[in-house]
């Protein structure tokens, strides 16, 4: 218990007493999602439903 007190008043400490850090207004961003984000969701839905139907067959 007390070295999650410890702990938390470390992160208290560095939110509370450290200045805040400067933010940068003209950031670009993109609506698009890349192709290879795409391709790597598209992967791991394929690979969730091919576990999901070997865990049902059994």
């Amino acid at each position: 218990m007390k070295e999650g007190l410890q702990l938390a008043a470390s992160f208290l400490f560095v939110f509370l007493l450290l200045p805040l850090p400067a933010f940068a207004d003209n950031v670009g961003m993109s609506s698009v999602p890349e192709a290879s984000t795409l391709f790597l969701m598209g992967v791991g839905i394929i690979g969730l439903a091919f576990l999901g139907r070997k865990k049902f067959k059994k």
